[in-house]
């Protein structure tokens, strides 16, 4: 399924999958530019409202949710950075641990729901365990969270470049793809920062390049970088 996701990438014109109905952005069909001024009016209260949302199944608007959870006081530069629970949980996991796994991953769960792995690592933990419901919920979480990062985005220039929150997520969404990273580029263009990736999926020998909009991850690093200078 994800390696058909990349050559639909590949091959198609921009997408727009958000429909129309469910926002009241004026959308510009020359980039997705426009979307950052939708996000600099987002609130804490909006992720806390999405999210309650989402959990009561309510709501799929995965973007508007990723997008308000920069608007949090915890938000920085170095949000969805959970290598050493990431390999706690693995290591629990090989040991047959299932209850120590889902401990952790619930931990993370509480302060940052909108990292990716950690639905993949509890939908996996609870399925394990029996509770179909909950795997069920995490897995579909984990795709539409990925999903969301073409809402307005194909990722195929700078101007429909998918945007993130983290560089973290960058890696998440080729992971989901099943693709990995040949060759990264750090671009400025249009008063934007990117990454540009040549990436390739694991059952293909195509290759294309993809373009993350990094803006937002970058300019919190340049908030911090300004405090700390102070």
């Amino acid at each position: 399924m994800r390696a058909i996701i990349l050559t639909v990438i590949l091959f198609s014109t921009t997408m727009f999958c958000q429909d129309s109905k469910d926002s009241d952005m004026d959308i510009d069909t020359t980039s997705n530019y426009f979307l950052f001024d939708y996000i600099k009016n987002l609130h804490a209260e909006d992720y806390y409202s999405l999210l309650d949302s989402v959990k009561k199944g309510k709501s799929n608007d995965f973007f508007t949710l990723r997008m308000a959870f920069t608007k949090l006081e915890s938000y920085s530069y170095y949000s969805l950075d959970f290598k050493d629970e990431r390999n706690e949980i693995i290591k629990s996991l090989n040991a047959g641990n299932h209850k120590a796994a889902e401990k952790t991953a619930l931990g993370i769960l509480d302060s940052q729901f909108i990292y990716m792995p950690v639905h993949l690592f509890l939908g996996y933990i609870y399925r394990e365990t029996g509770d179909s419901i909950k795997s069920q919920f995490h897995y579909k979480v984990y795709d539409e969270l990925a999903k969301s990062m073409l809402t307005y985005s194909d990722g195929k220039s700078f101007e429909y470049a998918i945007i993130v929150v983290s560089t973290k997520e960058e890696y998440h969404f080729m992971d989901w793809l099943g693709a990995h990273r040949l060759e990264q580029q750090l671009i400025s263009h249009d008063g934007y920062s990117f990454d540009k990736m040549l990436i390739n999926h694991e059952s293909s020998k195509d290759s294309l390049e993809l373009y993350f909009n990094i803006s937002i991850p970058f300019t919190e690093l340049t908030k911090q970088f300004d405090k700390e200078s102070e």
